[in-house]
């Protein structure tokens, strides 16, 4: 043999230290010039549609309004903080998740003034699957001699 790997493992395995060697971490990555044009294109673009950037504003109040960092979204929302979150908490329907994220029931860019899509009867929380485990309550493993 020519000690060229065997298996995908392998190949991966020396793919992953040869890019770990080439970019050690804390290592800046630039752009080609490609790469810079298609950024520079797509940054143009998304300037170009302020409904978009008035979503995302609005989505960051959101967020800042729920965190508890601010307080600007609260006639947008039209509940407290205390009540926003009661109210996505009632939306899991008791099941205990670690993690969830704000969903909304309509688009709010589907609402004729942008602001009336996030109010607080259009949001609810949405668990996150995360990797390597279920949002299912935990149950106690059967032991060998129950089976």
């Amino acid at each position: 043999m020519t000690g060229m790997p065997h298996t995908v493992e392998e190949q991966r395995r020396i793919g992953r230290a040869s890019y770990a060697r080439l970019y050690p971490p804390g290592f800046k990555r630039r752009r080609n010039a490609a790469q810079t044009a298609l950024q520079r294109i797509a940054q143009r673009r998304y300037q170009l549609q302020p409904e978009v950037v008035n979503s995302r504003r609005l989505q960051r109040q959101v967020r800042h309004y729920i965190s508890g960092k601010g307080k600007a979204g609260a006639a947008m929302i039209g509940c407290s903080q205390e009540d926003l979150r009661a109210h996505l908490d009632s939306t899991l329907n008791g099941a205990s998740v670690l993690q969830w994220k704000l969903a909304y029931r309509r688009p709010p860019s589907s609402f004729v003034p942008c602001e009336a899509g996030y109010h607080y009867t259009n949001m609810y929380a949405k668990p996150v699957a995360l990797q390597g485990s279920s949002l299912c309550p935990l149950q106690q493993a059967l032991s060998p001699t129950a089976l």
